[in-house]
Protein backbone atom coordinates (compact mmCIF):
# COMPACT_ATOMS: atom_id res chain seq x y z
CA UNK A 1 0.00 0.00 0.00
CA UNK A 2 1.61 3.20 -1.05
CA UNK A 3 0.55 6.38 1.07
CA UNK A 4 1.09 9.87 -0.22
CA UNK A 5 0.63 13.07 1.84
CA UNK A 6 0.26 16.24 -0.03
CA UNK A 7 1.88 18.93 2.44
CA UNK A 8 3.99 22.27 0.79
CA UNK A 9 7.66 21.86 1.97
CA UNK A 10 7.88 25.94 2.22
CA UNK A 11 4.96 25.79 4.36
CA UNK A 12 5.81 23.02 6.41
CA UNK A 13 8.95 24.74 7.81
CA UNK A 14 6.58 27.18 9.18
CA UNK A 15 4.80 24.56 11.29
CA UNK A 16 8.04 24.35 13.91
CA UNK A 17 10.20 27.90 12.87
CA UNK A 18 8.18 30.54 15.01
CA UNK A 19 10.65 32.84 13.57
CA UNK A 20 10.27 32.45 10.11
CA UNK A 21 5.83 31.99 11.00
CA UNK A 22 6.40 35.68 12.57
CA UNK A 23 8.02 36.73 9.13
CA UNK A 24 5.57 34.95 7.15
CA UNK A 25 2.57 37.07 9.15
CA UNK A 26 4.29 39.96 9.30
CA UNK A 27 4.71 40.05 5.56
CA UNK A 28 1.28 39.15 5.25
CA UNK A 29 -0.04 41.95 6.87
CA UNK A 30 1.79 44.39 5.74
CA UNK A 31 1.52 43.42 2.37
CA UNK A 32 -2.36 43.54 3.03
CA UNK A 33 -2.69 39.81 1.20
CA UNK A 34 -5.24 37.57 1.87
CA UNK A 35 -3.91 34.20 1.11
CA UNK A 36 -5.99 31.04 0.62
CA UNK A 37 -4.01 29.14 3.28
CA UNK A 38 -3.76 32.03 5.61
CA UNK A 39 -6.64 31.51 8.22
CA UNK A 40 -5.30 32.95 11.45
CA UNK A 41 -2.33 35.02 12.07
CA UNK A 42 -1.93 33.31 15.56
CA UNK A 43 -1.09 29.79 13.83
CA UNK A 44 0.58 28.77 10.81
CA UNK A 45 -0.61 28.65 7.48
CA UNK A 46 -2.12 25.65 6.22
CA UNK A 47 0.40 23.43 4.69
CA UNK A 48 -1.91 21.25 2.71
CA UNK A 49 -2.65 21.12 -1.09
CA UNK A 50 -5.47 23.33 -1.55
CA UNK A 51 -8.16 21.98 -3.70
CA UNK A 52 -9.96 24.27 -6.76
CA UNK A 53 -13.21 23.65 -7.63
CA UNK A 54 -12.73 21.36 -10.73
CA UNK A 55 -10.06 19.22 -8.96
CA UNK A 56 -13.02 18.92 -5.81
CA UNK A 57 -15.46 17.53 -8.63
CA UNK A 58 -12.64 15.27 -10.16
CA UNK A 59 -12.13 13.34 -6.88
CA UNK A 60 -15.52 13.00 -6.17
CA UNK A 61 -15.82 11.46 -8.96
CA UNK A 62 -12.97 8.84 -8.21
CA UNK A 63 -14.41 8.65 -4.64
CA UNK A 64 -18.29 9.63 -3.87
CA UNK A 65 -18.91 8.89 -0.28
CA UNK A 66 -17.60 11.64 1.65
CA UNK A 67 -18.13 10.78 5.69
CA UNK A 68 -16.34 12.72 8.76
CA UNK A 69 -13.42 10.34 9.68
CA UNK A 70 -14.70 9.56 13.14
CA UNK A 71 -17.00 8.23 11.56
CA UNK A 72 -14.98 6.16 8.92
CA UNK A 73 -14.98 2.52 10.01
CA UNK A 74 -12.05 1.14 7.47
CA UNK A 75 -8.58 1.21 8.45
CA UNK A 76 -6.62 4.55 7.86
CA UNK A 77 -2.80 4.32 8.05
CA UNK A 78 -0.67 5.46 10.59
CA UNK A 79 0.72 8.39 8.28
CA UNK A 80 -2.52 9.45 7.81
CA UNK A 81 -2.93 9.50 11.42
CA UNK A 82 0.15 11.68 12.15
CA UNK A 83 -1.27 14.42 9.88
CA UNK A 84 -4.65 14.43 11.27
CA UNK A 85 -3.43 14.68 14.84
CA UNK A 86 -1.30 17.60 13.63
CA UNK A 87 -4.09 19.43 11.73
CA UNK A 88 -6.04 18.84 14.81
CA UNK A 89 -3.16 20.47 16.95
CA UNK A 90 -3.20 23.32 14.97
CA UNK A 91 -6.65 23.86 14.35
CA UNK A 92 -6.52 24.37 10.75
CA UNK A 93 -9.66 22.62 9.89
CA UNK A 94 -13.12 23.01 11.12
CA UNK A 95 -13.66 19.16 10.24
CA UNK A 96 -11.90 16.71 8.06
CA UNK A 97 -13.39 14.19 6.04
CA UNK A 98 -12.69 11.07 4.41
CA UNK A 99 -13.40 10.36 0.45
CA UNK A 100 -14.33 6.48 -0.78
CA UNK A 101 -14.97 4.22 -3.52
CA UNK A 102 -16.41 0.76 -2.32
CA UNK A 103 -15.96 -0.50 -5.74
CA UNK A 104 -11.71 1.07 -6.15
CA UNK A 105 -11.06 1.61 -2.45
CA UNK A 106 -8.10 4.28 -2.17
CA UNK A 107 -9.53 6.79 -0.29
CA UNK A 108 -8.48 10.58 -0.11
CA UNK A 109 -8.18 12.73 3.10
CA UNK A 110 -9.69 15.91 2.94
CA UNK A 111 -9.56 19.15 5.45
CA UNK A 112 -12.36 21.38 5.08
CA UNK A 113 -12.98 24.79 6.55
CA UNK A 114 -15.64 27.39 6.50
CA UNK A 115 -14.99 30.56 4.29
CA UNK A 116 -15.71 32.87 6.89
CA UNK A 117 -17.23 33.64 10.24
CA UNK A 118 -20.98 33.35 9.19
CA UNK A 119 -20.73 29.80 7.19
CA UNK A 120 -19.18 28.77 10.52
CA UNK A 121 -22.13 29.88 12.88
CA UNK A 122 -24.90 28.50 10.52
CA UNK A 123 -22.73 25.49 9.62
CA UNK A 124 -22.74 25.95 5.63
CA UNK A 125 -20.74 23.20 4.55
CA UNK A 126 -21.30 24.08 0.79
CA UNK A 127 -19.48 27.25 1.77
CA UNK A 128 -16.16 25.69 2.89
CA UNK A 129 -12.94 25.23 1.10
CA UNK A 130 -11.03 21.86 0.25
CA UNK A 131 -7.55 20.79 0.97
CA UNK A 132 -5.93 17.47 0.64
CA UNK A 133 -4.75 15.95 3.17
CA UNK A 134 -3.08 12.66 1.89
CA UNK A 135 -4.31 9.52 -0.14
CA UNK A 136 -3.59 5.55 0.15
CA UNK A 137 -4.23 2.83 -2.14
CA UNK A 138 -2.78 0.33 -4.39
CA UNK A 139 -0.43 3.40 -6.33
CA UNK A 140 0.24 6.80 -5.84
CA UNK A 141 -0.58 9.12 -8.29
CA UNK A 142 0.04 12.96 -8.96
CA UNK A 143 -3.14 15.44 -8.61
CA UNK A 144 -3.39 15.37 -12.82
CA UNK A 145 -3.52 12.27 -13.37
CA UNK A 146 -5.98 11.62 -11.02
CA UNK A 147 -8.46 14.59 -12.38
CA UNK A 148 -7.15 12.31 -15.98
CA UNK A 149 -8.56 9.20 -14.37
CA UNK A 150 -12.01 11.31 -13.37
CA UNK A 151 -12.44 12.65 -17.36
CA UNK A 152 -12.52 9.07 -18.34
CA UNK A 153 -14.83 7.55 -15.47
CA UNK A 154 -17.12 10.44 -16.15
CA UNK A 155 -17.12 10.10 -19.84
CA UNK A 156 -17.73 6.17 -19.82
CA UNK A 157 -20.62 6.80 -17.84
CA UNK A 158 -22.37 9.55 -20.14
CA UNK A 159 -21.54 7.48 -23.12
CA UNK A 160 -23.36 4.71 -21.15
CA UNK A 161 -26.40 6.97 -20.17
CA UNK A 162 -26.52 8.25 -23.88
CA UNK A 163 -26.46 4.71 -25.55
CA UNK A 164 -29.10 3.69 -22.50
CA UNK A 165 -31.07 6.88 -23.29
CA UNK A 166 -30.94 6.35 -26.88
CA UNK A 167 -32.23 2.71 -26.65
CA UNK A 168 -34.77 3.51 -25.08
CA UNK A 169 -36.08 6.77 -26.88
CA UNK A 170 -36.14 4.24 -29.91
CA UNK A 171 -38.24 1.89 -28.46
CA UNK A 172 -41.12 4.54 -26.88
CA UNK A 173 -40.52 5.70 -31.06
CA UNK A 174 -41.16 2.50 -32.67
CA UNK A 175 -44.41 1.72 -29.84
CA UNK A 176 -45.79 4.33 -28.48
CA UNK A 177 -49.21 2.77 -27.83
CA UNK A 178 -47.56 -0.39 -26.26
CA UNK A 179 -45.46 2.18 -23.84
CA UNK A 180 -48.88 4.54 -23.23
CA UNK A 181 -50.52 0.41 -22.27
CA UNK A 182 -47.43 0.04 -19.67
CA UNK A 183 -47.75 2.91 -17.90
CA UNK A 184 -52.51 3.27 -17.63
CA UNK A 185 -51.99 -0.36 -16.73
CA UNK A 186 -48.83 -0.74 -14.84
CA UNK A 187 -47.99 2.43 -14.05
CA UNK A 188 -44.17 2.32 -15.66
CA UNK A 189 -42.09 5.27 -13.71
CA UNK A 190 -40.27 5.72 -16.45
CA UNK A 191 -43.34 6.10 -19.11
CA UNK A 192 -44.78 7.93 -16.20
CA UNK A 193 -42.33 10.52 -16.02
CA UNK A 194 -42.41 11.24 -19.81
CA UNK A 195 -45.85 11.77 -19.94
CA UNK A 196 -45.28 14.17 -16.73
CA UNK A 197 -42.79 16.12 -18.97
CA UNK A 198 -45.14 16.39 -21.77
CA UNK A 199 -43.30 13.89 -23.70
CA UNK A 200 -39.91 15.17 -23.26
CA UNK A 201 -37.76 12.49 -22.77
CA UNK A 202 -34.53 13.70 -22.37
CA UNK A 203 -32.78 13.47 -19.03
CA UNK A 204 -30.34 16.41 -18.76
CA UNK A 205 -28.65 15.49 -15.36
CA UNK A 206 -25.48 13.49 -15.88
CA UNK A 207 -25.16 10.13 -14.34
CA UNK A 208 -22.71 11.10 -11.29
Amino acid sequence: MEVQIFMSEDNKALIYDNDQLTEFNSLVSELGLKCDNHIDKHKSPIPYLWLDEATVRAFQIICPTAEKIEKYRFEIPIEILRNVKLANTEKYFDWIEIWSNTKDPDPFCIGRVYKDDDAREKKYHWNASYYLIGRWGSEGKPVNELVKDAIKIASHRILTHASTTIAKMSSWKSCPEDWARNYIFNNDSETREVISKGGNAIDYELPF
